[in-house]
């Protein structure tokens, strides 16, 4: 077989570097390469690639081989000879005795033996000459080289000697990598001469010498070496030949090339398959030693970054512990594993992704420096979304409540108190719900009034159990609120957990209960209990209790086509009540902390610098980091990027019972009728259902209009169990949400079938909206358009009427001891995202003599958290400029807002307090609108500043605090007259201080110039004084001066 090209050509592509420094060419000359096929006897097989010299640079090396010269040839080389197409030759006599002399080559091209002519120099250094080559005038020409003297002997002896890598410790105490060139010597006493090969190009040789016992080290190959043939990383392919001769001017014998050995990491090379879910293990083998230099321990890291990382909602791959791997110096030769890990994501359909993953090594390896920098290579991994499991999988609690499991088994379930909806087997993730009585008329309905999400100790909850409203916020962020991810749309809320696992959330402000859809990602399947069951993809064996065992009830083992909806299993339901209550606060001290092990690391391209590796990767415990969202209405509430709440003080004080309680809707039209049968309850809620648009749209799609059917049937269920259509909106909610999210995982409804028509998904998105506006609207792109006089998610909200406030951030006061007061949060019943929502500040301060001064009304549109939270944004104090004059500053007690909030327009709610105050030496408390201070030191305020007893005025210094009796206030620092007319204003801008200064400036000069005029001409002093104009500033300027100094 011909070699590959790049050994016929590619040779000097390395060779001509700068081995050259000007030194004595007869000591730094590089040996002729493939030296056997330029022989003017040697004739190029047809198959072979020919010799090619043309790379030769302009670095100036020069080339030689004892026993061997450029040939002289009368006649010329013949065609095809010396391994190459146009073969190369000198026409000239050579130097003798030590001489430089400068000779002519020919080219030989066919029947012409000198078709091209140029010149090289060649110099004779004794046992023999050293040429320096010129790049040839063609493509595929070459130096012909043969025998200086044919009768003189060459040996027999060739070996195949081995390459053989160490590390040795320079002064720095730092490792380099050393090469060594091993064979077995010849019983004869013969001359040896070691080459070096990289990546199959000629890189450096020895000068020949005897055999010592030091010959070896002294034949290595060494980084500086390395380096100056420009490879200064690890990487490449190293070999060596040795070829040996009788003596110095005798020819040497032929040669063996050494096996490659390559210096670096091997990978794998092809593609990398992995299902998402699943893991699979790139194996990573150093070939070289890691040195650890003088260190007994060292390591260095390798980084893995990817270039083309696929949109959040596509199959992706990521590392689970970090971006590489550590590999330690004294295991370098162990295999090394970096667990790939397919990422799980929403959709239905199969998918592929292709994704390049490029490894590297640190920026500085400080223990062996040639490690540093080494880019490793790229893997192709191929990320593999199969059809999944988890198609149409939800357990929901809708109602009264009407449950169905992950696999499709439905059941009644009727239990009050805390019980667990979904728990993993080996993470601590929970889902805990809370049920209790919410219809009236009938004390035995119960509905999930709460929803408790754990991940490790990081809780969030909605929660309207046991208390007037409705309480939405993280309870609990001890291991990062960031495990748990928070998307909001109005009143409806998706909850992300840190396995892909999600929640839907509908909540009816109104009302006192939610309905909950829980969407199993991979991680549950086999791994899940709870009243949702277990994930298995069979609906037999579903009822497993805590204990391990199963339901008893024979129905239990039922198919789920064969089950009955109205099947209650209580024996199995309570086996899970909570026993740890994350309701409770008490109980959170006996909670575990999140402790898997599976991150999801960001390892991207450098944005700015995209040829550069980024070494700074930032890994977090959570795989919902980047959630896939279809519905762009739904936003992470503001709070999202900042601390936990419950670690604030934006945590909420005890709801006032001042709440006001509004129906949602209009009570529904029943007529007379007063007593609901089956019949007149299926004929009703098949006209809700029927009038639905998007209802209609869902159920032309595969397999959802049994998704529909369960919940009409619910909505029948709810009719005649209490006589009243209450619920029955509810069921047409539910019904919406679950095919709006099988919709969503169907990834053929995304894309437009007919050029300009929108896809089925962004249809029926358009069409959908809370509780169909109540049919006091339109639904136009997904928001209700509500008739006159009306707002909300809705329609729901009577615009004529304020909203209530019934609860602000820590009882309405602000501590400036423990942060800045900067903003505020209040709480009500609904707070409509989106309406005209404006926050509205009345600034007062509190004085000494129980007195209240109130400033300038203004406004701010909030921020929403929830729609019982909004956040309104304090204005800033501006501190307005003092005239000069020698009043004392106000003895403030305390200063605050009085606040209020307008859904639309000017329809603002009653005011609510904020008090802001420093507790380091006051107190204070607020009741209704009635604020009660007081100093609990000996000290005064300075706007928020405690000034102890004698100390100046942070502003004023002019004016010390005086805390000898029960009203504080500021009294005149001294009666020497220093601070008389003036007091020190720090809020003058910058630019009045400069005007200030002119204005100075030319007063001293006028004063000078009075003075100067006086003294002159001898007049009588005149009192300043008495000046009209300026004297009160001329005298507080003097003696101020006086004072400094």
């Amino acid at each position: 077989m011909a070699p590959d090209i790049s050994a016929g050509f590619c040779w000097l592509l390395f060779l001509f570097i700068g081995l050259s420094n000007g030194s004595d060419p007869c000591k730094s000359y590089i040996s002729f390469p493939y030296l056997e096929k330029r022989s003017i006897n040697y004739t190029l097989p047809t198959a072979d690639t020919p010799l090619n010299d043309i790379f030769i640079d302009a670095s100036n090396d020069w080339f030689g081989e004892e026993g061997y010269d450029l040939v002289l040839s009368s006649p010329p080389p013949g065609d095809g000879r010396c391994g190459t197409s146009y073969p190369l030759w000198v026409r000239d006599t050579l130097p003798r005795g030590g001489m430089l002399k400068t000779v002519e080559v020919c080219m030989k091209d066919g029947p012409e033996h000198c078709s091209t002519t140029f010149r090289i120099d060649v110099k004779d250094c004794g046992t023999l000459r050293v040429y320096q080559l010129k790049k040839p005038p063609v493509f595929e020409a070459a130096f012909c080289v043969d025998l200086t003297d044919p009768t003189k002997p060459r040996t027999s002896f060739k070996v195949k000697p081995t390459v053989q890598v160490d590390v040795e410790t320079d002064s720095h105490q730092k490792d380099h990598f050393k090469f060594t060139c091993t064979f077995g010597k010849s019983h004869e006493d013969l001359l040896y001469h070691v080459l070096w090969y990289v990546n199959g190009g000629f890189i450096y040789s020895f000068p020949p010498k005897h055999w010592s016992n030091t010959f070896v080290d002294q034949s290595a190959l060494t980084e500086d070496i390395l380096n100056s043939s420009g490879f200064s990383t690890p990487g490449f392919q190293v070999q060596c030949a040795v070829k040996a001769s009788l003596g110095e001017g005798f020819p040497a014998g032929g040669s063996i090339l050494s096996d490659e050995k390559f210096i670096g990491i091997k990978i794998p090379s092809g593609t990398v398959v992995v299902k998402e879910g699943e893991s699979v293990m790139l194996n990573l083998t150093l070939t070289a030693p890691l040195g650890c230099g003088s260190r007994s321990h060292c390591s260095m890291e390798v980084f893995v970054v990817t270039r083309n990382q696929p949109g959040v909602c596509d199959p992706s791959a990521f590392i689970p512990t970090q971006c590489g791997l550590t590999i330690k110096g004294s295991s370098w030769r162990t295999l090394h594993h970096l667990e790939i890990k397919g990422k799980v994501t929403s959709g239905y359909n199969a998918k592929t992704a292709l994704m390049r993953l490029y490894l590297k090594t640190d920026q500085l390896v400080i223990s062996h420096p040639f490690w540093s920098k080494y880019e490793i290579g790229s893997v192709t991994v191929q990320v593999v979304k199969e059809a999944v499991i988890n198609k149409q999988s939800v357990c929901h609690a809708v109602q009264d409540p009407h449950m169905r499991t992950f696999d499709g088994r439905l059941y009644e379930f009727h239990q009050p108190g805390v019980f667990l909806l979904y728990k993993h087997d080996e993470l601590e993730l929970e889902v805990q719900m809370q049920v209790s009585q919410c219809y009236p008329p009938r004390n035995t309905v119960q509905c999930p009034c709460g929803i408790a999400v754990r991940a490790g100790q990081t809780i969030y909850h909605i929660d309207k159990c046991n208390r007037p409203n409705w309480s939405i916020d993280f309870v609990s962020c001890k291991d990062g609120k960031d495990l748990i991810k928070i998307l909001k749309s109005g009143t409806q809320y998706k909850i992300y957990l840190p396995t892909g696992t999600f929640l839907d959330i509908n909540v009816t402000p109104s009302s006192k209960f939610i309905d909950i859809h829980i969407y199993p990602s991979y991680n549950d399947l086999g791994m899940v209990a709870g009243l949702c069951g277990t994930f298995t993809n069979k609906c037999e064996g579903n009822f497993k209790k805590r204990d391990g065992t199963f339901e008893t009830d024979p129905k239990g083992e039922h198919a789920c086509a064969t089950g009955n909806s109205l099947d209650r299993f209580d024996s199995f339901a309570s086996t899970w009540r909570a026993d740890v209550n994350l309701f409770n606060h008490d109980d959170f001290h006996r909670l575990k902390n999140w402790t898997s092990s599976i991150q999801l690391c960001t390892c991207v391209y450098h944005n700015r610098f995209p040829q550069k590796l980024e070494e700074r990767v930032t890994c977090s415990p959570e795989l919902n980091k980047d959630v896939c969202i279809l519905n762009q209405r739904f936003l992470p509430p503001p709070s999202s990027s900042r601390q936990c709440a419950v670690e604030t003080n934006r945590k909420r004080r005890s709801p006032v019972q001042r709440q006001m309680y509004r129906e949602k809707r209009d009570a529904e039209d029943t007529g007379t009728l007063t007593t609901w049968t089956t019949a007149t309850a299926t004929a009703y809620c098949n006209q809700l259902f029927n009038n639905s648009p998007p209802i209609a749209a869902c159920r032309t799609v595969q397999g959802v209009s049994e998704i529909i059917k369960q919940h009409e049937d619910n909505c029948i269920m709810d009719i005649t169990a209490i006589n009243a259509v209450d619920f029955a909106t509810h069921s047409l909610e539910a019904a919406k949400s679950e095919c709006m999210h099988e919709v969503e995982m169907n990834s053929t409804l995304h894309t437009e079938k007919t050029p300009g028509v929108p896809s089925f998904l962004s249809t029926l998105s358009a069409m959908t909206c809370s509780h169909d506006c109540s049919g006091k609207g339109t639904c136009q792109n997904g928001t209700c358009s509500c008739n006159d006089g009306l707002g909300g998610d809705d329609c729901s909200i009577d615009k004529s009427l304020p909203p209530v406030i019934d609860g602000i951030s820590g009882d309405g006061l602000c501590d400036l001891a423990s942060g800045v007061c900067n903003e505020t949060s209040l709480h009500g019943p609904y707070f409509d995202e989106h309406g005209q929502l404006q926050c509205r500040f009345v600034p007062f301060t509190v004085h000494a003599d129980g007195t209240q001064k109130t400033g300038t009304v203004s406004y701010s549109k909030p921020l929403v958290e929830s729609f019982v939270e909004v956040i309104c944004i304090l204005p800033k104090q501006q501190r307005t400029k003092r005239s000069p004059s020698s009043q004392p500053p106000e003895a403030e007690l305390a200063a605050g807002f009085r606040i209020s909030i307008a859904n639309y327009g000017d329809v603002f709610s009653d005011e609510s307090v904020l008090v802001v105050y420093n507790s380091q030496c006051q107190y204070c408390s607020v009741t209704g609108t009635a604020v009660v201070c007081a100093f609990t030191s000996q000290s005064c305020n300075a706007k928020g500043v405690c000034v102890s007893h004698g100390d100046i005025h942070p502003e004023n210094p002019c004016y010390v605090c005086d805390a000898s009796s029960s009203v504080r206030k500021w009294t005149l620092k001294s009666a020497d007259g220093a601070c008389t007319a003036t007091t020190k204003d720090t809020s003058i801008s910058f630019s009045l201080w400069i005007i200030g200064a002119v204005v100075v400036g030319l007063i001293l000069a006028g004063v000078i110039g009075v003075g100067c005029c006086i003294y002159k001409h001898g007049k009588k002093k005149s009192s300043i004084g008495d000046t009209p104009r300026g004297s009160a500033f001329m005298i507080n300027l003097s003696t101020s001066q006086v004072a400094s100094k």
